[in-house]
């Protein structure tokens, strides 16, 4: 009832999200908070902010070819702490996506950016953007933080639910060594040739 008038879903919803999967998924959520108070409902709906897919995202606008098509196409590229994201612009549908560990090597230009995510894909994935030198440097500083928490060891915690916690406990192995030179009364010390006479 709520969400009828198209008066009331502009001061609610952006323009390409009131029709179809969108708007369902929308009064969906909406159902669910209605017999609730301020605080909870406010509480539920950050929970379920949180939740999505594309929470935290850093999004850079850029241009690329779609598998099988020949023309580009307008794309966002959205950074995270753990993933990069290929987002169609039009309805946030993410169309690719790879964790950030997978990419193994990256190349910004003045007017492109080109991932590499070796195994995990068959081709490069290069995008035209102007935005190719503020890219390299998210990816840069979160690659720094997975290889010093990598370095560091200790419990790596992802913000999944459900994910299950390794461990990795690294650490400095120690030992001693031990030097000995064994002389005899026969002998002499070194260096002086092994006389002893008096």
């Amino acid at each position: 009832a709520f969400f009828k008038s198209e008066k009331r879903l502009e001061s609610v919803c952006a323009k390409q999200f009131r029709k179809g999967k969108c708007i369902e998924g929308i009064i969906s959520e909406w159902k669910k908070l209605i017999n609730q108070n301020d605080t909870n409902a406010k509480y539920r709906y950050a929970q379920l902010c949180l939740s999505l897919k594309t929470y935290g995202i850093t999004y850079y606008n850029a241009k690329w070819k779609a598998t099988g098509r020949k023309k580009l196409e307008p794309i966002l590229v959205g950074i995270t702490r753990d993933n990069i994201i290929f987002v169609d612009p039009d309805n946030r549908e993410v169309k690719e996506q790879y964790p950030l560990a997978h990419l193994t090597r990256w190349a910004a230009a003045p007017a492109s950016f080109t991932f590499d995510f070796g195994d995990y894909r068959e081709k490069y994935l290069s995008v035209q953007t102007a935005e190719g030198e503020a890219i390299a440097q998210l990816v840069a500083g979160y690659i720094d933080i997975l290889l010093k928490r990598h370095k560091d060891g200790g419990v790596i915690v992802g913000g999944e639910e459900g994910e299950v916690a390794h461990e990795e406990i690294m650490g400095a192995i120690q030992g001693t060594a031990t030097h000995s030179i064994t002389t005899t009364e026969f002998g002499g010390g070194l260096g002086d040739g092994g006389s002893t006479a008096k």
